[in-house]
């Protein structure tokens, strides 16, 4: 038999952007409020993000629309996955990610690009472990709880734009490293 399952969220978001230096800095600050009510449930989270741009070359420079970049956020992401038995709720996954980078864009702005490095860490992944779930035959799903996650690498995106209706785009991924780092014993969920 289906299950209805009603899903409500709530999010408040606020974020300042400010600039100095004649725009050659800029900062930005934000934050999430997050609230996910599933079927009574409720699993909130609160997620912070910063955001630094500098443009260090002087407006003589062949560099002058050159900028460095980093950036750090949080991430929260309900799970939405209930036990059949006890309706009980998975804890969320949660993120950290950081980013650095520079920004070169020529002078006329028809050729951009960005090369970053970043890493990106969630806790709390829970997967399903098939294995489990089809040798216990009562109707539970089983789960490996607790996974955690860590991708490294860097990102390479050229952009070249040469009239208002064309756009031409490239991106490159470098990951190195995308693995599971650590896990909880497996349990039923």
């Amino acid at each position: 038999m289906a299950h209805l399952i009603w899903v409500t969220v709530y999010a408040y978001y606020a974020v300042e952007q400010m600039s100095a230096l004649q725009g050659r800095l800029h900062v930005l600050l934000g934050a999430r409020d997050t609230e996910v009510v599933t079927n009574g449930l409720t699993v909130r989270g609160f997620t912070p993000e910063a955001g630094l741009l500098i443009k260090p070359f002087s407006q003589d420079s062949i560099f002058k629309n050159t900028s460095f970049f980093v950036n750090y956020s949080r991430s929260f992401t309900p799970s939405g996955e209930f036990s059949g038995a006890s309706q009980s709720g998975r804890a969320p996954d949660r993120g950290i990610g950081m980013e650095m980078g520079i920004k070169p864009t020529g002078s006329m702005g028809a050729v951009a690009s960005t090369m970053s490095v970043f890493r990106d860490d969630r806790d709390n992944i829970a997967e399903v472990n098939y294995i489990e779930s089809t040798l216990h035959h009562n109707g539970f799903t089983y789960f490996d709880l607790g996974l955690k996650e860590r991708s490294e690498g860097a990102e390479l995106d050229l952009i070249y734009t040469p009239s208002r209706n064309l756009q031409v785009a490239a991106n490159y991924t470098w990951l190195p490293i995308a693995k599971t780092i650590g896990a909880r014993q497996l349990r039923n969920s």
